[in-house]
């Protein structure tokens, strides 16, 4: 499907000043990200008993992706980038300032928090989709890679380790100094934002479409490209077993009824970090691994490396196998996401890649919510084991299936060569 705008090249003479700034911004960001997540259900379970009144607070966060992406994807193809990445983080200073100071003066609501959890789920999802669109703007072709693994090594180190450990410990303190520091960190992210320099808006195009019409192209795009299609279900079908997984670890691993490794929630708490940490060293492996092999044979041995983990909890019993499993599980799924992505940034247009890679991480969004949700209903009815070794086969299944895309990635990347001659 050929692409008639002419596509945004990154400024040479710009790129470490904004690169740079775009990395500061991810560290405040993310470090408000890990703060504000880990804090909402504290505030939660501090405000009910319902365990249903709870979990909705979660899903009010989810939701926002379920219906916002596509609608997003297409304005970020149509309006300045960075500009809405700064208002959206300027948006998020706001709300949780807001309910930082409703909680000092002891006014909380369960209502304000679904509707403070609804506003921040839209704008991560409205930041997001700018953000993985304007990177190539910014990093020139043969440095995305390494820009994307720094990133995730970002979001990962500020956002699952720094981030939750201070929201635990401010927490502690008092719940509102948590979501005021969230509150200060987006500010910063926001003031990081305003350094960078250039035009971040994609070039009109010749005739003026509706955003129907944008979101409706972004899907024949994805569509019609054989490699993207077949990746977008490959990863889609993936997400479903590894999130149905990751839902039932706590189940798997803190003492109760149906618990294997029976250990208290300060185990627990490190045993997970143990899976941050390998995702941040995953990314210091991933630029390596897809400038010397094709991207496919990457997130295929990445898929195979989180096979012990899966292993481990289908099979066994101890607390050093799991960890180990767990540090894997971490590492592959960072070098499969960096990859994929950067893949995605070079083989569609940045001019649409908003629309593109919306309805892609919709899949993947969907496919992950719906995992979760029937990997208890499965495991209720047989047992907590079965789901992990009905995972193991199926992600076996579709890495094997994974390596038969190389082909059509190939041929993707040459077409967009010639169209673009």
């Amino acid at each position: 499907m050929a692409v008639s705008e002419s596509p945004v090249k990154p400024d040479e003479s710009t790129y470490k000043h904004n690169y740079y700034s775009i990395l500061t911004a991810s560290t405040f960001g993310n470090l408000a990200d890990g703060i504000f997540k880990l804090s909402i259900p504290i505030l939660a379970v501090s405000l009910t008993n319902s365990k249903t009144a709870i979990s909705a607070v979660t899903g009010c966060l989810t939701l926002p992706w379920l219906i916002a992406s596509l609608p997003a994807g297409a304005l970020a193809d149509r309006i300045d980038r960075v500009f809405m990445m700064r208002r959206v983080n300027l948006v998020r200073t706001l709300v949780l300032a807001i309910l930082a100071g409703m909680l000092f003066l002891e006014n909380e609501s369960l209502t304000v928090l679904y509707i403070a959890a609804l506003v921040l789920g839209t704008c991560e999802v409205l930041f997001d989709i700018n953000a993985q669109a304007t990177l190539p703007m910014i990093v020139p072709e043969n440095k995305l890679a390494r820009a994307n693994s720094r990133l995730f090594a970002i979001e990962f180190a500020m956002n699952d380790l720094v981030g939750k450990a201070l929201a635990g410990v401010l927490a502690g303190v008092a719940i509102y100094w948590s979501f005021g520091t969230a509150a200060t960190s987006y500010f910063l992210a926001s003031v990081a934002l305003f350094r960078l320099v250039g035009n971040f808006k994609t070039p009109e195009p010749e005739v003026k479409k509706t955003m129907r019409e944008d979101i409706g192209e972004g899907l024949k795009f994805l569509w019609h490209n054989k490699f993207l299609r077949n990746l977008a279900l490959s990863v889609g079908a993936m997400e479903f077993w590894f999130e149905g997984v990751l839902s039932l670890i706590p189940v798997f691993v803190l003492a109760g009824a149906n618990s294997v490794l029976n250990l208290n929630t300060s185990t627990y708490g490190v045993l997970m970090a143990l899976l941050a940490v390998g995702a941040v060293l995953g990314t210091l492996t991933a630029e390596r691994l897809e400038q010397k092999y094709h991207p496919v044979k990457v997130m295929a041995i990445a898929n195979v490396a989180s096979i012990p983990a899966l292993a481990a909890l289908a099979f066994s019993s101890s607390t050093a196998v799991f960890a180990v499993g767990i540090f894997l599980f971490g590492f592959s799924g960072i070098v499969f996401s960096v990859v994929s992505l950067t893949a995605r940034q070079r083989l569609i247009p940045n001019q649409i890649f908003g629309r593109v890679n919306a309805p892609f991480r919709l899949a993947i969004y969907g496919a992950a919510s719906l995992g979760a949700f029937v990997a208890g209903p499965i495991s209720d009815a047989a047992d907590l084991r079965f789901f992990f070794r009905l995972a193991l086969i199926m992600i076996v299944a579709l890495t094997v299936a994974m390596l038969f895309l190389s082909p059509l990635y190939d041929s993707a990347l040459e077409r967009l060569k010639t169209e673009s001659a």
